[in-house]
């Protein structure tokens, strides 16, 4: 029964195999290789949390077991939680330090703790025990890439290329380094030949459609920034968002108090920081909703992507429409006090939008999504309240505007 699971794995028949699991666990309840096998499953159907449990199960059973700790630090890893992935990985190499995958596992961890140097350490040591680990030589050739060893990295990925031409995991990682670097017709490429290989492959997917995005020029600008601030330390990428702020007023405030035309240059800067904190804000829903025109990148978006570009485009049509109206207000039935607010609402909308995740399920939705919901509903009702004319709309929007300040402080510092 193990033998027929592991084979339906391969197939990706997750169900089957979780049946026949379930039928050689009732048979044998105690068996660590069937707990193992579950776990295993679990986390390549995309539920790492599941897999803790029976994992923890086939440690009780066989905790000399160098695999199993293995698979748990996978699972961890999948989960965010580097910590226990890395304690688990020391257990399992000091079990069974001949095991190249460990080391490249190893490797993938350091390089999300931004530990690069480390990371290719790691990598190498897995690679003078098998010089052709698919595991090991990718680790190896994103380090090289994100220490800025461009031909290393390159020389890397053709070697992984030519060990395994029809790994679409090896295809997958080739293509985010390419696209890391600015080079996203040649990760295209990549990320196709990844789904052609294995159409269910969740990384490419998400690669394809960055990629395609970044045809779109301000969105390939804004990949590029934000990848280089990825890989930059939690002190750097705090530094860097107030650090630009404060610039920004500092410059600015000093060139705006110079005469004619040199002021402009300084209400120039504003516009180019504020012009920066709204595309960080709104670009991606945006390039979603281009990208539901293009013959392929339909394909590569969901359909919540899909739904909230347009929700996404049509506040923004909104809240530009408002402003616009609000500078021909003589023209206008409504005031000028009640345009430029309702404008700024809408605009506070257009915000919220962007950080929503669809379907949303008030039970197991995240703060940050609730906190988005309603922020994007007041944000609508305030600019109709405004509109109106109605007793409670100024109040209303002063604090709706301290809120959104606020919670974009904030979240701009967590996304760091």
């Amino acid at each position: 029964m193990l033998e027929k699971a592991h084979l339906l794995l391969q197939q990706g028949r997750y169900r089957d195999a979780e049946k026949e699991i379930a039928q050689a666990l009732a048979a044998e309840p105690e068996n660590d290789e069937a707990h193992a096998l579950l776990a295993r499953l679990k986390i390549d159907s995309g539920h790492a949390a599941d897999a803790l449990a029976p994992i923890n199960e086939a440690i009780r059973l066989e905790p000399t077991s160098y695999y199993y700790f293995y698979l748990r630090a996978f699972a961890h890893y999948r989960l965010d939680q580097n910590l226990a992935a890395t304690s688990d990985l020391d257990q399992s190499l000091q079990l069974y330090p001949y095991a190249a995958g460990t080391y490249g596992l190893y490797a993938y961890v350091l390089i999300d703790d931004k530990k690069f140097e480390a990371a290719l350490a790691k990598a190498n040591e897995g690679l003078q025990i098998d010089g052709t680990d698919e595991l090991c030589l990718n680790a190896r050739s994103m380090a090289l890439n994100k220490l800025g060893r461009v031909n290393e990295a390159i020389d890397t990925m053709r070697y992984s290329l030519a060990n395994e031409p029809d790994s679409d995991f090896t295809h997958a990682t080739v293509g985010w380094n390419y696209l890391e670097k600015g080079q996203h017709k040649t990760s295209i490429d990549h990320f196709r030949e990844a789904l052609r290989i294995n159409p269910e492959s969740e990384t490419a997917k998400a690669g394809l459609k960055e990629a395609l995005k970044s045809k779109i020029p301000p969105y390939r600008w804004l990949l590029m920034y934000s990848m280089w601030l990825a890989n930059q330390g939690r002190g750097v990428q705090i530094g860097m968002t107030i650090g630009l702020y404060i610039a920004f007023r500092m410059v600015g405030g000093v060139l705006a108090k110079l005469p004619v035309p040199f002021n402009y240059i300084g209400i120039g800067l504003v516009v180019l920081y504020l012009l920066m904190v709204v595309s960080s804000w709104i670009l991606n829903p945006i390039a979603n909703l281009i990208l539901s025109f293009h013959p392929e990148g339909r394909y590569a978006i969901s359909r919540s992507e899909r739904l909230i570009g347009q929700l996404v485009g049509a506040s923004l049509v909104s809240a530009v429409g408002l402003w616009v109206w609000s500078l021909l207000w003589h023209a206008s039935p409504f005031s000028q006090h009640a345009l430029l607010p309702a404008a700024i609402c809408m605009a506070i909308a257009t915000f919220a939008l962007a950080q929503l995740e669809l379907p949303i399920h008030l039970k197991t939705a995240s703060n940050r999504t609730r906190i988005a919901a309603i922020m994007a509903l007041a944000g609508v009702l305030i600019a109709a309240a405004q509109l109106l004319s109605l007793p409670a709309a100024d109040a209303c929007y002063v604090v709706l505007v301290v809120l959104a300040v606020a919670l974009t402080w904030v979240n701009a510092l967590a996304r760091r």
